[in-house]
């Protein structure tokens, strides 16, 4: 773009950072508000898996990647599941995973070391965004009388201050209550505990509650012990522990003594009720203002979405800045790729959470491992059944073609023109009426251009599309914007 925007970005988690490190490396100046008065001004939570095609995509256009695979965490992907009463039900080690856990604390220091120095304001607690006359919005932080700039981005979670200036939805309580508690020293005098929950994730499931084991680094384990119940019927004083913590094991008097000692040892960080934005959250958009992460579309953690989907959000956004020449417009480009991945994710939280924490529970948990094992094996290198162009166009394609979702979100018709042995030219058109596949020429508004081996690896998840076009092994031609739109669709 000519002339960028002048940005403010609400909100220092890794949604925020990421934003701010992206549009920096393509030289474009932000300022995020954090509210925090420094990086470890409170506990950050504890480990997250970072998903290959948002939250490791994101930090590829970061340029972080080499950074982060110095903390990734590949060994802690396992997974146990217990019946309440110890019985080890299913235990896998998953040695092909490709979501490797990284401590929240860690991952904030990653994106914190790669910003220029006064680009965080930290102590700056956003109070209120007021729009001006002259089409800017005032930024009021610890009672300053505001600072304007064009664009506002809204990474400030789930009470945002930025949202009411797009949205009168509020977070929503879900029925479940969360208490955390943190384990060290689980590599020695807590080794019990450590072989308990393993290298990656342990579950003990009840009948409308769970006891969750996560590793983290340095011989951490954090325990989550989720029960229903309404938001205000449970009190658990976190100013009186040992008082909290008797009556937490309470809930889970029937579990084995193995489960119950992981809330006896533990030392109790926090209780949380567990909110969400409605499924489906969106709005029309409102030039100069926008959403990413928790603000837009908070879930519950049990999809895996939370962080992954803002640092998706944060790509997505910083990508469409930079390579669209209006920015007013590139924010709304954004805001329509956002929303239908979005509200995949919060059903599919949802749906998890309310198997997780069930009168079925445990059934729930094991076909989730399961496929998880299955998936990460499918996923694994293979020398057979190697896809060809024809045959993806054919069946993956064709079948996206079809689905009236990515039909209202596209409305176009792409050519495909490969290079290469296994290469030719096909017709994908995503308009209602004439949706399909057609192998050779024709109009379109859209023209991508790459080799058969670079095609067939996006369509695997082998190669980013957007690290191929800023790599030139993809060309575009027509509407930049289509194909903006498309790369969310050719990965798996």
């Amino acid at each position: 773009m000519s002339q960028p925007p002048s940005i403010a970005i609400i909100g220092g988690g890794p949604g925020g950072l990421t934003l701010a490190r992206i549009l920096a490396l393509h030289d474009i100046p932000a300022t995020v508000f954090e509210a925090d008065a420094h990086p470890l001004a409170r506990p950050q939570g504890g480990s997250l898996d970072m998903h290959p095609h948002t939250g490791q995509h994101a930090l590829r256009l970061a340029d972080l990647e080499c950074e982060f695979l110095q903390l990734a965490r590949y060994g802690d992907q396992g997974g146990k599941v217990y019946h309440p009463n110890g019985e080890l039900l299913f235990e896998d080690s998953n040695p092909h995973g490709n979501r490797p856990e990284i401590d929240r604390t860690q991952l904030r220091q990653l994106l914190l070391d790669a910003l220029s120095a006064g680009t965080v304001r930290w102590n700056q607690k956003v109070r209120t965004v007021r729009p001006l006359d002259d089409g800017r919005y005032a930024v009021m932080a610890n009672g300053t009388p505001g600072e304007a700039f064009d664009l506002v981005v809204g990474a400030d979670g789930a009470w945002s201050r930025v949202r009411p200036l797009l949205s009168d939805a509020e977070p929503f309580y879900e029925g479940v209550m969360v208490a955390e508690l943190g384990i060290d020293d689980v590599d020695g005098a807590n080794r019990a505990i450590g072989a308990l929950v393993g290298h990656g994730k342990m579950f003990a499931k009840g009948r409308a509650r769970l006891l969750a084991g996560q590793r983290n680094d340095n011989a951490h384990i954090r325990i989550y012990a989720a029960f229903r119940a309404p938001e205000s019927a449970v009190v658990l004083d976190t100013t009186r522990p040992a008082e909290a913590k008797i009556e937490l094991a309470k809930l889970f008097a029937d579990f084995a003594p193995k489960f119950l000692n992981l809330i006896a040892t533990g030392t109790l960080l926090a209780v949380r009720p567990l909110y969400a934005m409605p499924i489906g959250h969106s709005w029309s958009n409102r030039p100069g203002v926008t959403l990413l992460g928790d603000a837009a579309h908070l879930m519950s953690p049990f999809g895996g979405e939370g962080a992954n989907g803002a640092m998706a959000d944060a790509s997505d956004l910083a990508m469409a800045l930079i390579r669209h020449g209006d920015w007013r417009q590139a924010v709304a480009e954004y805001e329509t790729t956002m929303f239908p991945r979005a509200e995949e994710a919060a059903q599919g939280a949802s749906d998890g959470l309310r198997g997780a924490v069930a009168e079925d529970a445990l059934s729930h948990v094991l076909e989730h491992f399961t496929a998880a094992r299955d998936r990460a094996r499918s996923d694994a290198p293979r020398q057979l059944d190697v896809p060809t162009p024809k045959g993806l166009f054919e069946t993956r394609l064709a079948q996206k073609t079809k689905n009236s979702s990515i039909q209202k979100t596209l409305n176009a018709t792409y050519r495909f023109d490969l290079s290469g042995p296994t290469g030719g030219s096909w017709i994908v058109d995503f308009k209602e009426a004439s949706a399909g596949v057609r192998e050779g020429d024709g109009p379109c508004q859209c023209t991508v251009s790459m080799t058969d081996n670079d095609f067939v690896e996006i369509l695997t998840g082998a190669l980013d599309p957007r690290r191929a076009f800023t790599s030139g092994r993809l060309k575009v031609q027509g509407d930049m914007s289509l194909a903006m739109k498309i790369s969310n669709i050719l990965t798996p």
